[in-house]
């Protein structure tokens, strides 16, 4: 890299900054512009017109942590937190951060993370510089133009993202592997679950069964839920729908056993994907309506538009455009109110190729043009490759440019989602350019633009049959039959037409229709009656309500009495309780507090140490005599102030043993004699 990169450091130990420093001469493509002992100063510094590139920030320091500075400055592109506190690591990666170090810095690790610094430099660079090209004065069509060939260009640089993904992926696997085996353990394997979603799914398997084994052991059956259904996308995304289905089958049933509707949702949304993935419309729809209802009863946003999003498809593939586009509708709204950018992008883009469906290329690439800024500014990559493939189906008179682009597309879904359905959609598309270009080169085409088409649909062909996507299947054989008449085979053509012919009336003949549109009826005919029986039982309550009221009346003197009396005894009742609970918050707090400062105290020293020793080791004359001396007092300092420590947790421990009531119980011993026995058995030495 030619260029260097401003960094500041933030730390309030003196010796960690020295180290910090020491270790990032050793990297070029870094320059220290500013160290700082507060994240105060480091502010002020910002606002002064000094704008770094990296920021490498300790936690825990006096005033303003580093998990607030972070959040002023979250405009820097690269923030690592370097600590002492692991059980920060959550709430690091949620505002942002590249990486984060545990405390004393080992420089192997520190290695590895400037090497993943130094890529994602380079691609937040090159990402700079195409904003900086299209600017804002660009003509409205040639700015589209120039989005979708420089951000397919982008795409190849992004081939670095899978890889930053597994570096995210092993971070967190390091952390749950050193954090003890509960619930919490388990909680934070959701944003690890997420990451393998995007880049990894097959290796994602065996880790998510890992943590299922621990929830089992636990007896926890939330977690069990989770995880089951967790393991339905993963395999789903693999490519088995059939085992998917069985997860999230027994995933919905504890859900529904322990009553979350929440999880009940994502259970029946998830079924119908997976019936859908196969071309099973009718079963896909009752499990979406499914979800829908369960979603508008508990008043989800997020759930609304979720499962609004897979009815757009379903009825898309179904071609009634009216449908869908109610249920896109449906969508955005419900996304925008629920903040969810992902489902926003997705019913944008829903709504383009409607508009595409009937011709109108305006208001597609109006709101497919929409789509890709919520992408963009969301970070979302799956959706914006299938938006840009929409946009490349667009320009239809560059033949050699769009194959071109779309091969250069294909390596990215290749690193990021190889078995989706886009993928079987891209293809198909190259093999359909190469047609196309076929046929407007005569009257001197070139037979190798056929037999291009002809392997690209067949690999088309051979992805949909591996993932079940019937309909996908159907237009391919047509395309196919279509290219064997025009070399000539019509004995082919005419098969490959009936095999197409064949699937195309499995999936979308009109019984299948009907089928649909009667679940579609039963849904409206259940809302109406819901509606009828609501309004029953409101007149019901309503007659009810005046006999009570007429009873209330006459004895509303003595029950007034009571109440009163009532009312002051539990007045009284609850300013004790309010009293003792705040007692045992402020106990809770406080104990809190003592743990955090504990292990900060007994790891502080130690870290203090191992830096000086570091320093002493890599750059000798770094320290001046003066200050050697005054930190190594300073170290013998905390040292025995350690010692002390350790000395009184010793005391306090023992002097709970007062108060420590042992649980007798019978052991068998010989069955534990055994199995020390077992344990040693392989050594020779040792006899028991």
């Amino acid at each position: 890299m030619d260029r260097s990169f401003k960094c500041y450091i933030v730390d309030d130990d003196e010796l960690d900054r020295l180290r910090l420093q020491s270790q990032i001469r050793q990297y070029p493509f870094l320059s220290v512009a500013g160290i700082f002992d507060s994240a105060e100063s480091a502010l002020i510094a910002t606002q002064d017109g000094v704008h770094p590139e990296v920021l490498f920030l300790d936690i825990d320091m006096p005033g303003l942590s580093g998990l607030d500075l972070r959040r002023e400055l979250n405009y820097i592109p690269a923030c690592i937190f370097v600590t002492a506190h692991p059980e920060y690591a959550i709430e690091g990666f949620d505002v942002s951060a590249l990486d984060f170090i545990i405390k004393p810095i080992r420089p192997d690790r520190f290695a590895q993370t400037m090497e993943r610094l130094e890529s994602f430099l380079i691609l937040h660079t090159k990402a700079s510089l195409l904003d900086h090209t299209l600017g804002t004065d660009t003509n409205a069509e040639m700015r589209s133009l120039l989005i979708f060939y420089l951000s397919c260009l982008i795409f190849v640089t992004q081939a670095q993202v899978p890889a930053d993904g597994q570096q995210q992926i092993d971070s967190l696997l390091r952390i749950l592997q050193e954090a003890p085996d509960d619930t919490n353990k388990i909680n934070n394997y959701i944003p690890l679950i997420g990451l393998y979603l995007n880049y990894n799914p097959q290796g994602g398997i065996a880790e998510v069964e890992k943590a299922l084994s621990l929830a089992t052991k636990l007896k926890w059956p939330k977690g069990i839920a989770l995880l089951k259904n967790a393991l339905g996308l993963l395999v789903g995304d693999v490519g088995d729908q059939n085992l998917a289905r069985e997860y999230f089958e027994e995933s919905l049933q504890i859900n529904d056993r322990i009553g979350a509707k929440i999880a009940m949702v994502n259970n029946y949304n998830n079924i119908g994907r997976s019936y859908r993935r196969q071309s099973e419309f009718t079963k896909a729809t009752e499990y979406f309506y499914k979800a829908l209802t369960l979603a508008e009863e508990i008043n989800s946003y997020e759930k609304v538009a979720l499962v609004g999003t897979n009815l757009t498809a379903l009825f898309m593939n179904q071609n009634n455009l009216i449908k869908a586009t109610e249920y896109a509708n449906l969508t955005l709204e419900n996304a925008r109110k629920a903040k969810a950018p992902l489902h926003e992008a997705t019913s944008l883009q829903h709504l383009g190729l409607i508009a595409l469906d009937q011709d109108d290329t305006t208001s597609a690439r109006i709101h497919f043009n929409q789509a890709l800024e919520v992408c963009d500014k969301n970070n979302i990559l799956t959706e914006k490759i299938r938006i840009l493939m929409n946009i490349s189906g667009m320009q239809i008179h560059d033949h050699p440019g769009n194959i071109k682009l779309r091969k250069e597309l294909q390596r990215t879904i290749d690193q990021v989602m190889p078995q989706s359905p886009t993928a079987v959609t891209n293809l198909t598309n190259m093999g359909i350019e190469f047609r196309n270009f076929y046929l407007e080169a005569k009257p001197n085409p070139k037979v190798e633009y056929q037999d291009s088409a002809v392997l690209y649909f067949m690999k088309a062909l051979a992805l949909a049959e591996n993932t079940g996507a019937q309909d996908m299947q159907a237009q391919i054989l047509q395309a196919i039959s279509e290219l064997d008449a025009e070399r000539g085979d019509f004995k082919s053509a005419l098969e490959n037409y009936k095999n197409g012919q064949i699937i195309k009336d499995s999936i979308y003949s009109q019984d299948i229709k009907n089928k649909i549109a009667a679940v579609e009826g039963d849904r409206q005919l259940a809302i109406k009656e819901e509606v009828i029986k609501r309004s029953q039982l409101e007149t019901s309550i309503q007659r009810k309500q005046k006999i009570v009221s007429l009873i209330g009346l006459a004895l509303i003197a003595l029950i007034g009495g009571l109440l009163y009396r009532q009312s002051q005894t539990r007045k009284r009742t609850n300013t004790t309780l309010l009293q003792l609970n705040n007692q045992l918050d402020e106990a809770n707090k406080i104990k809190s507090k003592f743990f955090a400062i504990l292990s900060h105290d007994l790891r502080a020293p130690v870290a203090s140490l191992i830096n000086f020793l570091y320093l002493q080791k890599d750059e000798e004359n770094l320290l001046s005599a003066e200050e050697h001396e005054r930190h190594q007092k300073r170290i013998t300092t905390n040292a025995e102030n350690l010692l002390e420590n350790m000395e009184s947790m010793l005391l306090w421990s023992k002097g709970q043993m007062e108060t420590f009531k042992p649980d007798i119980q019978s052991v068998a011993v010989q069955e534990l004699f055994s199995f020390i026995a077992d344990c040693f058995s392989e050594q020779e030495s040792n006899t028991i």
